[in-house]
């Protein structure tokens, strides 16, 4: 099966494939893909795992890629 958002396949599409979470400072938001989508300049995914994009940078917010 496809991983779901959030996740990623390492080794491609390959079924039983293990799925590995998105790291920190990135996200993917649709099932069944091979890579997570890193967050542009200015914006941070602080937790692993996330489905949802980017957050933006405030003032009391240090982003490092």
């Amino acid at each position: 099966t496809c991983c779901p958002a959030g996740k990623y396949a390492a080794n491609g599409y390959a079924v039983g494939a293990a799925c590995t979470l998105c790291p920190v400072g990135q996200y993917q938001s649709t099932a069944g893909n091979v890579n997570c989508i890193t967050c542009a300049s200015g914006q941070y995914q602080s937790s692993t795992g996330q489905s949802s994009g980017c957050k933006t940078c405030t003032a009391v917010c240090f982003c490092k890629h």
